[in-house]
């Protein structure tokens, strides 16, 4: 069987990682792929160094209507049995009508919980012939959007508990980013954008009883130089480290005592299911598929999204209990 795989983000973040996995696993299966995605991306380039199938392929987005026939190309060279549509940016619109062109059956995946205008939404489901949601409020979007329940599944993003279970390494990690020998260290990886929660985690920092906490924010993004004069006007800029874009987060995450995640909105959130591999508790929000990862109470702690003083109360309970949150953390593997 022959699958041609269309991704069109050119970042290296959550969705495109999935994508990567997948495409590793599924020769096992006996499934030869072919991944399309830009020239220059981080995507191509990490598909190129693990030894995949691509296929170089410009989108510059949702009105790059030439991408349609670019690809249309690539379907009458390789002549795949399915198409699988990973993203948005063009691919679930000019690649879904280039693959109904060329008369080839369409899966295509949904990773965030928005809700498409009426027609678009209908058109979009009606011409795909299955559709994956990675969670249940997706799915129940989805379906509410008109899909036909039996051509819809939930099919969850993964990750590798192997790859993020790794030593931690408590003093080595505040050595490496220049935290304070003591008190407890939060992760948040996530792009700079603003349903991510970066300005609600960084008040919450300078609420009462959190001034022994301090945070390494991973990720790029628009809002990043922002968040950094935030950090300074509320005072928290040097319990605040701005850790970058890094490919090596595998070795650094199980060693943070938390992750907080503190989303408006998200489809899943692959970063969430990270940390529960590297063994952290989660204080997230309240939002998406979130609390289908983060179990109140139990693998760690909601808050409702922009509540800030809820974040810090919860910021807050982790840090007095460190025992109670390793717990959490283990419960969360």
């Amino acid at each position: 069987m022959r699958v041609l795989h269309v991704e069109t983000g050119r970042h290296l973040y959550g969705g495109p990682r999935q994508v990567l996995d997948l495409l590793g696993e599924l020769p096992s299966q006996g499934v030869e792929s072919l991944l399309v995605s830009s020239a220059g991306s981080e995507v191509l380039r990490h598909a190129t160094q693990a030894g995949l199938g691509v296929a170089p392929v410009s989108c510059q987005g949702d009105l790059d209507v030439a991408f349609m026939w670019r690809l249309g190309r690539v379907l009458r060279e390789w002549r795949p049995d399915v198409v699988h549509l990973h993203s948005r940016r063009g691919a679930d619109s000019w690649g879904l009508m280039a693959a109904k062109r060329a008369g080839i059956p369409v899966v295509l995946s949904r990773r965030v919980d928005h809700r498409d205008p009426g027609w678009i939404a209908r058109w979009r489901y009606g011409a795909a012939d299955h559709v994956i949601a990675i969670s249940q409020k997706i799915l129940d979007v989805v379906q509410d959007q008109g899909c036909n329940p039996a051509k819809a599944t939930l099919v969850p993003s993964s990750v590798s508990v192997s790859e993020w279970a790794t030593p931690a390494d408590p003093k080595g990690l505040r050595e490496a980013f220049g935290l304070p020998e003591t008190g407890m260290v939060v992760a948040m990886v996530a792009q700079f954008i603003p349903r991510k929660g970066h300005r609600e985690v960084l008040e919450a920092l300078a609420q009462p009883g959190l001034e022994e906490v301090s945070v390494v924010m991973f990720g790029r993004g628009p809002l990043l130089n922002e968040m950094r004069q935030l950090a300074v006007s509320l005072g928290v800029d040097q319990r605040v480290v701005f850790g970058g874009f890094r490919d090596d987060l595998p070795k650094w995450l199980s060693s943070f005592d938390a992750l907080v995640h503190p989303a408006h909105k998200e489809g899943l959130g692959v970063a969430v299911l990270q940390a529960g591999a590297a063994g952290l508790p989660v204080v997230g929000g309240r939002a998406g598929g979130i609390p289908e990862i983060v179990e109140h109470e139990v693998t760690g702690l909601l808050a409702e999204p922009g509540d800030v003083p809820g974040l810090a109360a919860a910021l807050k309970r982790l840090a007095n209990d460190p025992t109670r949150a390793k717990e959490m953390g283990q419960a969360g593997r």
